[in-house]
């Protein structure tokens, strides 16, 4: 497959079709919990769905504060981490496909549902309590890390993507249409790592711009589709380093490039679900 001649970013590069179902590891990101690798039929359960939220629940740049550090969780900094996660939460509300998955979970129920794996509410601590807490090995440095390593898991994000936009109706609700658009914004300014921000907003919202107005669910489902290809393009797993500095052929010679274009059938093999 090829990115085609008005790929804006790069000049049309042919590349291997990545196959269906498969997850890659390497040293950036963990993707020992893969979804694709352990659903036998297209689409997601219903714990993998809330799995896959748990984790873009947390989205929020790294570098400033990581959900691992009590920054994130505590303190006057708190507010702002909490104000993203809400309107994490909000976005995937509009687009949750509740004839699949069941209901969407509360906000209530989703914290919950983190604090029941942490067996601690880290955002009700006192920031000097977490900040001693994380010092040593307890609770709450346990915690921390359970909670970090979630944060660490995008293509349980991307996963969470495609699975809700390969089974929107058409038409979509104006809510669903813009919480589409809201999304791609979203990422831009919060995924958890800058370089990859920096790419999804040159690479994608500045090639082909935002999600479409159309209520059509294909063709979201397309866009997230172009836009997660372009955005691989660009990223370190693909390329074996650090995309400015490894070109796609010195990865192809060095044998670590991971195949990531995923044709927009296989992608609809792997995620739409007959009604």
């Amino acid at each position: 497959v090829c990115t085609g001649p008005t790929f804006d970013v790069l000049p049309s590069t042919c590349v291997k079709a990545r196959p269906r179902d498969v997850c890659y590891t390497g040293p950036w990101w963990d993707s020992s919990r893969c979804p694709r690798t352990s659903m036998r039929t297209p689409g997601m359960s219903r714990d993998w769905a809330i799995e896959s939220l748990q984790t873009a629940f947390l989205l929020f740049p790294g570098e400033v504060a990581s959900p691992m550090t009590c920054k994130y969780w505590t303190g006057s900094f708190s507010t702002f981490t909490q104000g993203v996660r809400n309107v994490t939460y909000n976005i995937f509300q509009a687009l949750w496909p509740r004839h699949l998955v069941g209901e969407y979970p509360t906000l209530d129920q989703l914290y919950q549902h983190m604090w029941n794996q942490t067996d601690l509410d880290l955002a009700a601590l006192k920031p000097e309590e977490c900040d001693a807490g994380a010092e040593v090995d307890g609770r709450i440095s346990k915690a921390l890390a359970m909670v970090g390593s979630w944060s660490h898991r995008p293509n349980l994000l991307w996963s969470l993507i495609h699975f809700v936009m390969h089974n929107q109706p058409s038409p979509m609700s104006s809510q669903a249409v813009a919480a589409s658009e809201a999304l791609a914004n979203h990422l831009s300014e919060n995924f958890w790592c800058n370089d990859c921000r920096g790419f999804f907003t040159i690479g994608v919202l500045g090639t082909v711009g935002l999600p479409p107005k159309s209520s059509q669910g294909e063709e979201h489902a397309r866009y997230w589709n172009l836009g997660h290809n372009i955005a691989s393009e660009h990223v370190a797993t693909t390329r074996g380093g650090h995309p400015w500095i490894n070109p796609l052929e010195f990865a192809k010679a060095e044998g670590v490039e991971n195949p990531f274009f995923v044709p927009y059938e296989t992608s609809v093999e792997m995620w739409h679900v007959e009604k």
